[in-house]
């Protein structure tokens, strides 16, 4: 978090709690890794605020479950009216920034609140600060989700003025339920879980070419090859011996101490190892850095180079450990956040960035239009396959019949016997 005379102006945002706390996010339909990153702050502002608010342009009924089931917890679209009585009967103490959707009335009137930007992507658009200065305006902290994505945004320029030693790496941290012991596991392979939202080709191929003896299960928007797409759980860690991912679920295997076989849409170093480990994290454990493979090198490393992997997974584990706990990560952020409040940014920078969001807003709303269109169409597709194997059922069972067979033999009769004409 930076040295030096920043030091001595750091304080705890409170003794034990946080107080209230808002956390925004672009969108909440898919479970995918900026989605999962917000969930899992919530979980821990939920155990430790009065109140955690999250605002989002737009979301699903999915997600509407999953935070309602959190007590404390409050989901908003960006533009409902009670979300302005919400933040209007108390200000949010604690503002965790994501996409850049900021409220309006906590834009206008910022207060005591502590501002905390989070950019989760060195190359997505809505991760870049859409009005210069907002930033330097509001921020409290600045933090990234991999030095790769911190060394993007200072080329971009849109960070020129905030103070540097408020800017960080924050990681892609995992809850500390999965930072779990575990049985030596026994070599070969047997259980594979694979998480990713876009299995490159060479990788499918390579999965379907291992030996009967391994199974593999895929967590992910991958219902073509078998998969489920659900949030990832300790449970489904445990139950394997090896994990084929990128992004997040690697530190989820990491503090497990599970191999991880590094690999997606981007290529990747395959087996992670104390050697590759620091080009890896560089960009975010993406699989950016290093080259494609093919299919057959992936399904021999999988395999050839499990017990290997089983040792150097224990290694890593050993090593690293306490940076990829959530909990200690993020306390440590919020522990030392300037006594400084926020400014009043510009008019000017408010303008812009209100009607950036309005644009933002009205883009998700009409591709949740769209999304509600498709989830109807395939609803109606279900239905109709359903009716077609009852239709088909039904004939089934009418031509297996001894009727159906007996008015066959009399309708074949009476077709011999009828006058030519």
């Amino acid at each position: 978090m930076g040295s030096g005379t920043y030091l001595d102006e750091r304080k705890k945002l409170t003794d034990s709690r946080y107080g209230k706390v808002l956390v925004t996010q672009g969108s909440l339909f898919e479970i995918a890794g900026s989605e999962v990153v917000t969930l899992e702050l919530v979980q821990h502002f939920a155990s430790r605020a009065d109140e955690v608010v999250v605002v989002t342009y737009g979301f699903g009924t999915e997600w509407a479950l999953v935070l309602g089931d959190i007590q404390g917890v409050s989901l908003f679209r960006y533009d409902d009216p009670a979300l302005d009585q919400n933040l209007g009967q108390r200000a949010p103490d604690l503002a965790w920034i994501h996409h850049q959707l900021i409220p309006e009335s906590v834009l206008r009137a910022p207060r005591t609140t502590k501002f905390v930007f989070h950019h989760m992507s060195a190359y997505h658009p809505a991760e870049f600060p859409v009005s210069y200065g907002i930033e330097e305006a509001l921020a409290s902290a600045v933090v990234f989700a991999a030095p790769e994505t911190m060394a993007a945004h200072l080329a971009s320029s849109l960070l020129d003025h905030v103070i540097p030693t408020r800017l960080s790496v924050l990681g892609n941290p995992a809850p500390a339920q999965f930072d779990f012991s575990r049985e030596h596991r026994s070599v070969p392979l047997r259980r594979l879980l694979v998480v990713s939202n876009h299995i490159p080709g060479e990788m499918r191929e390579a999965l379907s070419a291992l030996p009967p003896g391994v199974t593999v299960t895929i967590r992910g928007n991958e219902a073509d090859n078998g998969g489920e797409s659900k949030v990832v759980t300790p449970s489904d860690i445990a139950d394997s011996d090896a994990v084929v991912t990128i992004g997040k679920t690697v530190q989820y295997a990491l503090l497990s101490g599970t191999p991880v076989y590094c690999y997606d849409h981007f290529g990747g170093p395959g087996w992670l190892t104390p050697e590759n480990f620091e080009v890896a994290r560089f960009a975010n454990f993406s699989g950016r850095g290093f080259e494609r493979k093919d299919s057959r090198s992936i399904s021999r490393e999988l395999v050839g180079d499990y017990g290997t992997a089983v040792t150097d997974a224990e290694t890593l584990k050993s090593e690293h450990r306490d940076e990829f706990i959530l909990d200690s990560v993020v306390g440590n952020v919020l522990n030392h956040l300037p006594s400084r409040p926020a400014l009043q940014p510009r008019e000017q920078d408010v303008a812009a960035h209100l009607l950036a969001q309005d644009l933002r807003r009205i883009y998700v709303n009409v591709i949740a239009a769209r999304q509600g269109e498709v989830v109807q169409l395939s609803q109606r597709l279900v239905s109709a396959e359903r009716e077609v194997e009852r239709l088909s059922s039904n004939l089934a069972s009418i031509a297996s019949s001894r009727s159906y067979r007996l008015a066959q033999r009399i309708a074949a009769a009476a077709r011999r016997f009828s006058p030519i004409k």
